[in-house]
């Protein structure tokens, strides 16, 4: 045995037993593994209702006259399913951290947006839901599609 305790270390250095810190110095600690599958069913919940919302405004566009809320919701729809594919077994990975988590941020507002652009056009005018597309006499339909985009949220 060296003189000075072990190979390259310190008399009064750290010991092999310290708690793992965090770069403040407070204790390191792991989540609560009750929170990845909980972050798991809610990122497929997401997706689940940005397919509902992108198939429900693919088929007004496909069908009849369309504006440009319709086209935001597609649009918003197709990219939010394209990027939630990684996100449904990401939690799963005992590696993931949130990565996606600012990208998860920026679509919560963009959702918002479809969801608000979805009351206009179903609630508050005097006709029902007879906007977006104009003139189509599916109220249900167009009332799931505004269901949807709020869970998406």
């Amino acid at each position: 045995m060296p003189r000075f305790g072990g190979f390259g270390e310190r008399r009064g250095g750290p010991s092999t037993t310290a708690a793992t810190t965090s770069d403040y110095g407070a204790p390191a600690t792991r989540s609560n593994p009750a929170h990845r599958p909980a972050i798991l069913a809610n990122h497929w919940l997401h997706w689940i209702s940005s397919i509902i919302v992108l198939g429900i405004s693919a088929y007004f566009i496909a069908n009849y006259n369309h504006n440009t809320h319709l086209v935001y919701w597609v649009t918003i729809a197709a990219i939010d399913a394209l990027l939630y594919l990684p996100a449904l077994v990401l939690p799963a990975l005992g590696s993931y951290k949130g990565y996606l988590a600012p990208a998860a941020w920026i679509f919560s507002y963009l959702w918002l947006t479809a969801f608000i652009f979805s009351s206009q056009d179903y609630n508050f005018n005097s006709f029902g839901c007879a906007r977006s597309p104009s003139g189509v006499n599916k109220c249900g339909l167009k009332k799931t599609l505004e269901a949807f985009a709020f869970l998406a949220l």
